[in-house]
């Protein structure tokens, strides 16, 4: 899983596509009946906990998180990450180790 994310502030697109894994194996989300993303500031302040999309094949472990405005509109730098929740109540959180990183860099436009 690719772990530094950068996007402009204000932009909504592209989303954010994710192939979550369990050692070398994408992990199976058949069961899965949740997949949010947890975003903080550095400060730690919750900025996103929305909830992703699972595509594809639900054992190729990907998924989506379409942007909204909001979770753009500030500068900087940001750790997040996925808790997946099963039928069974059972929550695993990716990367297993460490954090994403999600930059929000300033646009040029007006």
């Amino acid at each position: 899983m690719q772990t530094h994310y950068q996007q402009k502030k204000g932009d909504t697109g592209p989303p954010l596509d994710l192939v979550l894994y369990e050692g070398a194996t994408p992990a199976d989300l058949t069961t899965a009946s949740t997949v949010r993303l947890l975003v903080k500031s550095e400060a730690g302040t919750l900025k996103v906990n929305a909830l992703c999309t699972i595509t594809g094949a639900p054992t190729g472990g990907t998924v989506r998180y379409a942007w909204q405005a909001a979770d753009t509109d500030t500068v900087g730098r940001y750790r997040a990450e996925l808790q997946v929740t099963y039928a069974d109540g059972t929550i695993v959180t990716y990367p297993k180790r460490g954090y994403l990183t999600i930059d929000v860099v300033e646009d040029l436009g007006p």
